[in-house]
């Protein structure tokens, strides 16, 4: 009896082990068959990227340039601003402190805009 038991159990456990054997396998396929997918799609990608002439992309990449390059400045700005506001408020400037928050308020708004 004790060894039918054992037995059973053991063949139990066997079961189990190949029900999750299949699982894996099946999950497997399903994750090679997604790699497969993402390829294809970056493969894609990477011709629609590739296809513009050289004549258009300089422009393009010229513009964008200069976009990135106003964004950054105006963002250094925003970043360097309360450390001015604070040298202005302890020489007792604080007109000029008024002036940089405003500046610095403005531009926050204007670029939070761009944004949404």
């Amino acid at each position: 009896e004790d060894v039918r038991q054992l037995v059973g159990a053991r063949y139990r456990d066997l079961l189990d082990g190949a029900d999750t054997l299949v699982e894996m396998a099946a999950s497997s396929e399903k994750l090679v068959e997604m790699v497969r997918r993402m390829r294809q799609g970056c493969g894609s990608l990477q011709m629609r990227i590739k296809k513009p002439n050289s004549l258009t992309k300089a422009p393009r990449e010229a513009a964008l340039r200069r976009k990135v390059y106003a964004l950054s400045s105006q963002v250094k700005l925003l970043v360097d601003t309360p450390e001015q506001i604070w040298a202005c408020l302890d020489d007792n400037r604080f007109l000029d402190a008024a002036i940089q928050f405003l500046v610095a308020e403005r531009l926050h708004t204007r670029l939070v805009g761009r944004i949404r």
